[in-house]
Parts: structure tokens; C-alpha cells; sequence
């Protein structure tokens, strides 16, 4: 039996593209191509990458919004998208999502109470006391149980947030899948809602998917990150290894872009230029090799494997592979 709470194996989420009549055959979008990775329990694997990367994709698919269309995900070994009814439904419970703009994904006629254990209802559970569980929520992401009759536009976007993670709390999950949870939001509020899941990641023992594109977020939550790129993972591993010492072109010209807080301090290295490929039509071979300062002629033929550099770091780059 694995060790892990979630494992993903080759995952791929592609989009039928709608083309014109005198078009011959179908295309697709490849959102997610090959992906896999894994999260123990209590541990927070970051997701980084620039928008369009395939990030949100991947949480939806874990989630359970889109289906796959290919590959598999296993909750404690077992394959979700293998369930059927109700065994599924309970699998389902394990995982919640928190979206990326409170001020869109709370229904705005609902009260805050019903939003809470909207869930549970959807799932079915029964011998609940909903009123119970709402006013202990509420408190516990540190807003007052006499906020509970009010309605989501009588909150700041912070407050909202911190409506959507009780609503992600409510079913007593193991993971929690965070999209962006804080990039809608003013600096100062960013900073308590982290501290919040910081500390209920503790309290709770939760793990967390923690998609972002900052790397400043990502380095204070994370355990471990994994980067993506075109729909592809190119490096996954522990955050200090990451960031410290990355070995991916795309990771180095990540952190390359990450602002320094000194306006007397000039940045000299070359930050990589371009624009991420059209997921309908990628480049063959690596997906980075057009913008690669390091590029060589097989990077644009052949597609690299994966290599374990060491213990739990993983990277795809002929850069690594043996000549």
C-alpha cells in the first residue's frame, strides 16, 4: 500500500478545439499532458507556473469539476475516476476546493450558513446538525457566528475567503485543493489568510495543492514544489532545494523574474524572453526548447525523461540526461 495520500499517473485533460468546416480531422488543446506526482499526508506541494501552464486544470481534475482524459488519480490508493455512486461520492468528501475570487464563487443569494454546509448537503450526509457545524466553522477561520444570516456582498474580499475555506472545511477533508487563494486580494489581507491556512494546516493535519504564481507565497507555505510548464511537470522537489538551487531553465528564469526589494539594486542575469507555446499546437520535443538560453539541436526532437537528480528532486532536462 503506498504511502501517499494522493498520486496522479500521467494525467492528461485535453479540449476538443473548434475549428472551421474545411478543417480535416480534430484538434485538441492539451491543457495537461503526462502529468504525475503525489502529496503525503499533512504536506503542502505548491504548484507554480505562468498562467496558461495547465495549473488550474490539474486542481479542477483532482477535484472532480473535469473528468480526465486519461490517466488516474488515487485517493489513498484508490482510483477516483474507478468509483462509482456512492463509494465515490464519499471519496469525493475527502478532497475540497478553495477558488481563486470570493467575490465570484459564493452564490450571492445564499446566506452565509447555507454556503458553509452547502457540501455536506450536495454529498448526501445525513444526521448532521448544519446549524452546529456552520457557527463552529465560522469561528474557527476567525469571523463571529452572528455573521452567519448575512449575505456574501455584505463582506471584504478577506472576509469572503475566509467564507469559502469553512466551506472548504466542511466536509472534514484531507486535502485541499488552494487555486490561487490569495492573488485576488490586497497585500495585508494575503498575508492573514495565509497565517489562517498556515495554522489550520497544522490544527488539522490537512494537506494542501497550493497553486500559485508567486514565488514569495510559495516559499512560505510549501513543503514542496513542483513547476509546470505547457502542460508538463519540469522539476519537482523539496522547497529549499527548489529555490535555492534550481536546475530547470524555466525554474532559474522563474525565480530570475521574482522582484528584488531594492530599487538601488540593479538585476543583471538574463531573465528568459518569449511567450508560452499555444497548448493546440506545442513545439515538438521539450516544450521550453524555443525559449531556452541553453537549447540544443535534440531539445527540438526528442522530448526528455525524467531523472531523479537525488532523493525526492526530479527534473526534465537533456541538460541532466547522460550523453
Amino acid at each position: 500500500m503506498s504511502s501517499h495520500l494522493v498520486r496522479v499517473d500521467n494525467l492528461k485533460v485535453y479540449y476538443e478545439k473548434k475549428t472551421g468546416l474545411l478543417s480535416l480531422g480534430k484538434k485538441y488543446i492539451k491543457a495537461v499532458d503526462g502529468v504525475s506526482f503525489y502529496i503525503n499526508k499533512g504536506e503542502v506541494l505548491g504548484l507554480v507556473g505562468e498562467s496558461g501552464s495547465g495549473k488550474t486544470t490539474v486542481g479542477k481534475a483532482l477535484a472532480g469539476i473535469i473528468e480526465p482524459t486519461s490517466g488516474h488519480i488515487y485517493i489513498e490508493d484508490k482510483d477516483l475516476y474507478a468509483l462509482k455512486g456512492e463509494e465515490q461520492r464519499r471519496m469525493r468528501m475527502k478532497i475540497q476546493i478553495i477558488f481563486q475570487n470570493p467575490f465570484s464563487s459564493l452564490d450571492p443569494r445564499m446566506r452565509i450558513k447555507d454556503i458553509i454546509v452547502e457540501p455536506l448537503k450536495i454529498m448526501g450526509a445525513k444526521d448532521v446538525d448544519y446549524e452546529t457545524i456552520a457557527k463552529e466553522l465560522i469561528e474557527k477561520v476567525g469571523l463571529s457566528i452572528h455573521h452567519l444570516n448575512r449575505y456574501p456582498h455584505q463582506f471584504s474580499g478577506g472576509q469572503r475567503q475566509r467564507i469559502a475555506i469553512a466551506r472548504a472545511l466542511s466536509t472534514n477533508p484531507d486535502l485541499i485543493i488552494a487555486d490561487e487563494p490569495t492573488s485576488a486580494l490586497d497585500v495585508s489581507i494575503q498575508a492573514q489568510i495565509l497565517n489562517l491556512m498556515w495554522d489550520l494546516q497544522k490544527e488539522l493535519n490537512l494537506s494542501y495543492l497550493f497553486i500559485s504564481h508567486d514565488m514569495g507565497v510559495i516559499r512560505y507555505i510549501s513543503n514542496r514544489i513542483a513547476v509546470m510548464y505547457a502542460g508538463k511537470l519540469v522539476e519537482v522537489g523539496d522547497t529549499k532545494t527548489v529555490l535555492e538551487s534550481p536546475l530547470h531553465p524555466y525554474t532559474q528564469s522563474l525565480l530570475k523574474a521574482v522582484p528584488i526589494p531594492d530599487p538601488k539594486k540593479a538585476r543583471r542575469e538574463r531573465i528568459v524572453v518569449g511567450e508560452p507555446p499555444d497548448p493546440a499546437n506545442p513545439p515538438s520535443g521539450c516544450r521550453f526548447h524555443p525559449r531556452c538560453p541553453y537549447k540544443m539541436d535534440i531539445c527540438g526532437e526528442d522530448e526528455p525523461k525524467e531523472i531523479r537528480v537525488n532523493s525526492g528532486h526530479r527534473i526534465t532536462c537533456f541538460l541532466y540526461q547522460e550523453k
